[in-house]
């Protein structure tokens, strides 16, 4: 959290129609969030495209984190 605002306990304020606990002006960041993904798709036609994971090297250090789901040797399917 670069904010350290809880997103998902104000959304639920916001869907039972309450106000939201913090102001605009009270929120400040902190960092970065960066988010990538790798989706298998067939270049020509981008339609998926199953295959296996070979290599993934992810970086690491101070204040990194990684939330992967990957598997050496693992065979994605198609996801449609």
């Amino acid at each position: 959290m670069i904010t350290g605002v809880d997103l998902i306990k104000e959304q639920l304020r916001i869907a039972a129609v309450q106000p939201l606990s913090i102001k605009q002006e009270e929120v400040h960041v902190r960092g970065h969030a960066v988010e990538c993904r790798i989706n298998a798709e067939d270049p020509n036609t981008f339609l998926p495209s199953p295959g296996q994971n070979h290599r993934f090297h992810a970086p690491g250090g101070f204040g990194v984190r990684w939330g992967v789901s990957y598997l050496r040797g693992l065979h994605r399917t198609a996801v449609l």
